[in-house]
């Protein structure tokens, strides 16, 4: 008898029980056997940097979405970007009218990283987000606020 995995696991034969998906990957089920299995992202076309997952993010580079997509299990920011922590990779952080962020859906790749207000001076971008992201000194959303103690000169 086999085990029915949840959507985003895969079945292990040798243990005959259900593993995650890892990053990089999305979990599929067939519908014949009913048994998951895992399916690795396109490189250079979907990142899924979050284990147990259905689906890829899509993730076109010429669509100036502010981040490298070489690596399928890592959102790789560009220098001068922020992108937050948590926000799962399918949700763009700007809607398609440029407002609240919204789910990009399958065919649209979301914007993955925003531009941030100081730039490489305060955004060092990377596969950290959120404050993890942030250059020495700096904190917050956008990476705009400054550690207690620190102040903003006037170049930034």
């Amino acid at each position: 008898m086999s085990v029915q995995c949840q959507p985003g696991e895969r079945h292990d034969d040798l243990s005959k029980s259900c593993q995650q998906c890892k990053p990089g990957t999305f979990g599929m089920q067939d519908e014949n056997t009913r048994l998951g299995s895992c399916g690795a992202c396109q490189i250079g076309v979907e990142v899924q940097p979050l284990p147990a997952q259905q689906q890829c993010a899509r993730c076109d580079a010429k669509q100036r979405i502010p981040v490298d997509c070489g690596l399928p299990n890592k959102i790789q920011v560009y220098k001068g970007y922020y992108r937050p922590d948590g926000v799962p990779p399918t949700v763009s952080l700007v809607s398609r009218d440029g407002s609240a962020s919204d789910d990009a859906g399958a065919s649209t790749p979301p914007v993955m990283a925003v531009a941030c207000p100081w730039g490489t001076k305060a955004c060092a971008g990377g596969a950290l987000h959120g404050n993890a992201s942030c250059v020495t000194g700096h904190q917050g959303h956008f990476c705009a606020e400054c550690w207690t103690g620190w102040f903003r000169g006037a170049s930034g």
